[in-house]
């Protein structure tokens, strides 16, 4: 391994630059950088490249102390952080609605335990149009770097102290190990594979094994150039050409990894044309802003975002642009170049202040959280909306008259819900959460003597019998959970059996406008898990229903929509933005495949079909409120007054039905 060289490289400077410059123009939404966000792998790359080789060379020379390395890393990282969270938390105030402040705060206090990524995993798809919704978002990135500074310094001087293991292996194995894990988890889970540390450490170890051993293989002259123009390629395709339809990070990550990586290794010899270029100043000297401008840019475009309730136009892009560069450069001209100066401010002063400044946005995050994202600070009309909403969920939540448990403990948590007059015909609502959404809305508007209502519901869990799907949540228990509600049907005595779910994430080639999540894959248990359609999977469940004894009724797709209707709306009526449209084109796009599997479907004179959104859209648009009421309680699920005009109409098909 060779001595570590801590001469200073303008062209790595620069190439942070190229990498905040795509990832601000991909979030800014400027045409052609589509996969600007792999802007963040260039960041893990470098930031590998620069810590791995000075962990490995004090610790060999016997200087290494965690004190001293976690002294350099909150110098870097807390201050510049820290003021843009004062920032956000203020600005928030006045823009965001009690639930958003609510989760921003909560997502603070994820931030300041150095959990970011993990925080977001569970709430947000980085891709999904819900992320401009959520002014901390981008902090998943530095969750990822802060976890590998805690963990791998510890790591090598463990390994180091006890057994003399080479910190150069030891960054192999976990970068190997990483790899590994992102290639078999992107086929699992690609949220959990893009915010979580196993699967990204690889791209820092990569960095890191190119500082610690490039050294002893020097690049030639005659192959500097070249091998920079390689990189430089890659890192332009990786840019310019993948997008959100790709499972990333996955194997598409070795483009812009290897485009940094080569880029790297070629400008060991500073003389050629492109590290030049990459080291000139302006270039130089937006690289030395990457930090603050990463930091700042993105609450600026959510709050806009928020505010306009509509995508950015040019002017107010580059104003956003111009703001962060500005704010960029006070950052590092008036604290964080005086702050890693270790000359002009002591250690002691840097604690006292990040440590008073950190209390002070933890402080504020609590408060914010227990009390509700501030509700007092939401005009007359959005605290009545507030409270119809808090009420809707009291009622939705009322309890069954009966529950009728199915199978063992594992399924203690889904019994059937019954209810309404027993000597009546029984419908069974079955299905995943839209089936729980519309039987909550019949047993709230539909008089109970008119039928006996059953609700056989199981998040994620399609009512399709013999096939298991791509989706992770409740995938071991759906298939048990299907043959029991149908073995229900068949000894309870069902009469009609209402098919309902969230189809398009089973058959549509694009993103939820909400969530952004993709479309999952169905599989044949019946056929070695072979492919099948929607389609192909809805016949069979509804010959298996009718063997049983039912009739079948198909409901549609509800109309997705790419932002929280009521947290919107209380918005909007305390005068912050306006009501976005949600457009019907966009609706017909998503659900092309359901709706064609559908019309198949209906031609059977056996079943009948019922489609949601010939109720809550017109030609042009869908509805969301209708007065003073919400029709949705988030993106995708229908208020009880949401689901009245589809009740009305199931009533009359459900009477017709035999």
């Amino acid at each position: 391994m060779n001595k570590v060289s801590l001469d200073y490289r303008a062209d790595i400077d620069g190439l942070r630059a190229v990498s905040a410059l795509a990832i601000v123009f991909f979030h800014l939404g400027f045409t052609g950088f589509s996969g600007g966000f792999v802007g963040v792998d260039i960041f893990f790359v470098i930031s590998g490249y620069l810590i791995v080789p000075k962990l490995a060379s004090n610790l060999q020379a016997g200087t290494f102390t965690l004190a001293k390395f976690y002294e350099n890393r909150i110098r870097r990282i807390l201050p510049a952080l820290l003021l843009v969270l004062l920032f956000t938390t203020f600005a928030g105030f006045f823009i965001l609605g009690p639930r958003e402040y609510s989760e921003y705060a909560a997502s603070t206090l994820a931030v300041l335990a150095f959990g970011a990524n993990i925080f977001f995993n569970d709430r947000s798809d980085y891709f999904a149009d819900a992320a401009h919704q959520k002014p901390f978002l981008h902090a998943w990135s530095l969750g990822i770097e802060e976890q590998f500074y805690i963990i791998i310094p510890c790591l090598l001087l463990l390994l180091w102290t006890a057994r003399r293991q080479s910190p150069g292996k030891v960054i192999v194995w976990v970068t190997l190990l990483s790899f590994i894990y992102n290639l078999v988890f992107i086929r699992i889970n690609e949220t959990h594979t893009f915010y979580m540390p196993m699967s990204r450490f690889w791209e820092l170890g990569l960095g890191g094994l190119l500082g610690l051993y490039s050294g002893q293989f020097k690049v030639h002259s005659r192959y500097a150039l070249p091998l920079g123009v390689l990189g430089m390629a890659l890192l332009f395709v990786a840019i310019f050409s993948v997008d959100d339809s790709l499972a990333y990070p996955g194997i598409t990550a070795l483009l812009p990894v290897l485009g940094a990586g080569l880029l790297i290794y070629a400008g060991q010899l500073r003389d050629n044309g492109l590290s030049k270029l990459l080291g000139c100043w302006p270039l130089r000297y937006i690289g030395r802003l990457s930090y603050s401008l990463y930091l700042i840019h993105w609450p600026l475009i959510v709050f806009v975002r928020l505010y306009l309730s509509r995508p950015l136009e040019l002017f107010e892009q580059l104003a956003i642009l111009a703001f962060s560069f500005v704010w960029a450069a006070m950052s590092w001209h008036f604290m964080e170049s005086k702050i890693l100066n270790k000359q002009t401010m002591s250690y002691k002063s840097v604690k006292w202040g990040t440590g008073f400044a950190a209390s002070l946005c933890g402080l504020a995050a609590i408060i914010i959280v227990n009390n509700g994202g501030l509700v007092e600070r939401m005009s007359e009309r959005s605290q009545v909306l507030l409270s119809d909403i808090r009420q809707e969920k009291l009622t939705m939540k009322s309890e069954c008259a009966k529950t009728h448990p199915l199978g063992g403990e594992a399924f203690s948590r889904y019994p059937i819900c019954e209810d309404g007059n027993t000597d009546a015909r029984k419908i069974l609502f079955w299905g995943d959460s839209h089936a729980e959404m519309i039987g909550d809305g019949f047993r709230a508007l539909v008089a109970p003597n008119l039928f006996q209502l059953a609700i056989a519901e199981m998040p994620s869990c399609s009512p399709l019998v013999s096939v298991l799907t791509s989706r992770r949540k409740n995938r071991e228990l759906c298939g048990d959970f299907v043959n029991l509600v149908l073995e229900y049907v068949q000894k309870s005595e069902v009469d009609i059996v209402v098919l309902a779910g969230r189809w398009a994430n089973l058959a549509s080639s694009v993103r939820s406008p909400g969530d952004g999540g993709r479309s999952h894959q169905i599989f044949d248990r019946e056929a070695e898990n072979a492919p099948v359609s929607l389609q192909f999977a809805l016949q069979r469940t509804i010959a298996a229903i009718e063997a049983a004894g039912a009739s079948v009724l198909v409901l549609g797709p509800v109309p997705e929509v790419p932002f929280h209707v009521p947290d919107t709306l209380v918005r909007t009526r305390s005068g912050i933005g306006q009501l976005p449209e949600v457009s019907r084109t966009q609706f017909d796009l998503r659900q092309a495949q359901v709706l064609a599997a559908l019309q198949k479907i209906h031609l059977s004179p056996s079943v009948q079909v019922l489609y949601p959104h010939d109720y809550l859209c017109d030609e042009v648009a869908c509805a969301v409120e209708n007065g003073a009421l919400a029709l949705y309680t988030d993106d995708d699920h229908l208020s009880i007054e949401g689901t009245r005009p589809i009740i009305e109409n199931l009533v009359s098909s459900l009477q017709a039905l035999q």
